[in-house]
């Protein structure tokens, strides 16, 4: 009686706020991750030819956005907590989408390159999983999980698309046009504002600008060991993911694939985050998240080993389904336990310092893969260092408590 009632909820659930759920996946797929992250591999070589820039040079920009996203995710997250995400959204979907537009008219200069990537984080930074898991956590409660996992597999449709769309872009039209349609494409989820912000019924908008999200269930008393631990896995999580994603394109052509090629592996790292994000989703509403974590670091591991012995399509194509589950895997994972470990009302006051740290992860990752290539001449000592930190991962997940879910409320 318990199961039907409860499977009754999470239907009616997905039923109730489905077109916000839709208008966030529709955010979700031109957010910063997607804007950012997706499309930067591809402007390296185009980068270098017109620049003669250094990959680590190139790779330092993508590094000094995830810098920004250290300072602004605690300030927006606080902002969001005390006046909501339909005031903060807007504003940084227009910072992000005018700035990567701006790119454009990009100079000879590397600070020019690198001040652009800080502001669009410092000013985009509601318009990432921030901004747009707060709207599903004030929504969802029982299956919270699966609706993070369906509105953030966005970001993988993003990671599909960008890479393959964005060489065409470049291939006939010059990659500061791509640059530009990038930038104009980053406003289309300004159209969907309105729905993401739709209310649940006529009497009551659970998304208003002050936070009155039911907590879901009791949860346990997390304090700071349990905000370390978040803080050490997913900043460890974002060096290992991001740091490979960004520089798996000139992994591949240096083997002597061709760009179109290496494109094509890289959207179905694409195709990975999408399926696992969804089913990762609803694991996670029935298996201990920090086990599930500890699986997916793993799985990196072994991508990181398989890249490393240099062999051929087939074990390039798993490698990019087990990097695709680790991307999709993060910030699923990380919204996920924030919302279960503390109450759903201080969401962007805890997500917003854990994103930001997270963040060291993921701007130190293509940076240091960057490095250590222009150093050693190849990928093989970086790759090392990924499976020895993926290792660290599991073991961290390892010392996270268990958290409690009210299976009957």
């Amino acid at each position: 009686m318990v199961t039907a009632t409860a499977d009754m909820r999470v239907q009616n659930e997905l039923q109730t706020h489905s077109v916000p759920l839709f208008a966030t996946f529709v955010g979700l797929l031109f957010s910063v991750g997607t804007l950012v992250v997706y499309s930067f591999g591809v402007f390296f070589q185009p980068l270098q030819s017109e620049f003669g820039w250094a990959r680590s040079e190139i790779a330092g920009a993508l590094s000094i956005s995830q810098l920004g996203l250290v300072v602004a995710g605690p300030i927006h997250g606080l902002l969001i907590d005390r006046f909501g995400a339909r005031l903060l959204l807007p504003l940084s979907i227009l910072g992000l989408g005018i700035t990567m537009a701006s790119l454009y008219w990009l100079s000879g200069s590397i600070y020019h390159l690198y001040g652009c990537f800080l502001l669009m984080t410092m000013l985009g930074a509601t318009a990432s999983p921030l901004g747009y898991s707060r709207i599903i956590v004030d929504r969802f409660d029982r299956h919270r999980g699966l609706a993070l996992g369906i509105a953030l597999s966005a970001v993988g449709v993003g990671a599909m698309l960008f890479p393959l769309s964005v060489q065409y872009l470049i291939d006939t039209l010059g990659w500061r046009s791509a640059y530009l349609a990038i930038g104009i494409a980053g406003l289309v989820p300004l159209l969907f504002c309105p729905l993401m912000f739709r209310p649940a019924n006529d009497a009551h908008d659970s998304c208003s600008t002050s936070v009155q999200a039911k907590p879901a269930g009791p949860t346990v008393p997390a304090g700071k060991r349990t905000f370390a631990l978040l803080g050490l896995i997913f900043t460890a999580m974002g060096t290992i993911t991001v740091g490979v994603y960004a520089h798996f394109i000139p992994m591949l052509t240096d083997r002597g694939m061709g760009a179109e090629q290496a494109a094509m592996f890289t959207g179905l790292v694409g195709v990975a985050v999408i399926v696992s994000r969804g089913f990762i989703g609803w694991v996670v509403d029935n298996v201990h998240a920090p086990l599930v974590l500890a699986i997916i670091a793993g799985g990196i591991a072994l991508a990181c080993t398989l890249m490393n012995m240099q062999l051929g399509p087939l074990a390039i194509a798993l490698v990019a389904v087990l990097l695709g589950l680790g991307l999709g895997a993060e910030m699923d994972l990380l919204s996920f336990l924030v919302s279960r470990y503390w109450s759903p009302q201080l969401f962007g006051t805890i997500y917003g310092p854990l994103f930001g740290i997270f963040s060291i992860g993921t701007a130190a990752g293509p940076l240091f893969i960057g490095m250590a290539y222009d150093h050693w001449g190849n990928y093989q000592v970086a790759l090392v260092g990924a499976i020895l930190i993926a290792a660290l991962i599991v073991i961290l997940c390892r010392l996270l408590p268990r958290y409690s879910t009210d299976e009957s409320a």
